[in-house]
C-alpha cells in the first residue's frame, strides 16, 4: 500500500470511528505531537494513548468530518503533509466550523509512526522543509 493509500484510508476509518482500522495502520509506539500551544496535555504515545486521545477529540463534536486534500511528500524524506478540510459541529451548539488545517505524519515501515497537527498550513509546511 502507497503512504498516500494508507493515509487516505486513516481518515476513512477514523471518520467513521473504526478504531481497529485506525489503530492497525499505525506503528505500536504511534505518537500524536499535539501543538506547542497545549501545554496541559502529555503527547499521546502508543497505539491504546492515541485511541484514548482521538477518542476524546471526536467525542467533542456532534459532527466532524476530516476530507484530506492534498498530498505533499515532504522534502526532508521522512514526512507527508496532508493538506484537510475540516466539516465540524460542537457538540451542544450551532457552531459549525469549515477550516483548512494541515496534518504531517511520518512513515515508517509501512505504518504511521508520528501524526502532528497544525491549525495553519504554513507551518506544517515549514516544520519539513517543503
Amino acid at each position: 500500500m502507497s503512504e498516500t493509500d494508507l493515509l487516505r484510508t486513516f481518515y476513512e476509518s477514523f471518520s467513521h470511528g473504526d478504531w481497529e482500522a485506525t489503530l492497525e495502520l499505525c506503528d505500536p509506539m504511534v505518537e500524536v505531537r499535539l501543538p506547542p500551544n497545549v501545554v496541559s496535555q502529555i503527547s499521546p504515545r502508543g497505539r491504546e494513548s492515541v485511541e484514548k486521545y482521538l477518542r476524546g477529540w471526536l467525542e467533542t463534536w456532534d459532527e466532524y468530518h476530516p476530507i484530506p486534500e492534498h498530498f505533499i511528500d515532504a522534502s526532508d524524506g521522512e514526512h507527508v503533509v496532508v493538506f484537510v478540510r475540516v466539516h465540524a459541529r460542537g457538540k451542544g451548539s450551532r457552531f459549525a466550523m469549515d477550516e483548512e488545517v494541515a496534518d504531517v505524519f511520518a512513515v515508517r515501515d509501512g505504518r504511521i509512526s508520528e501524526l502532528r497537527l497544525y491549525m495553519e498550513r504554513e507551518k506544517a509546511l515549514a516544520l519539513v522543509g517543503s
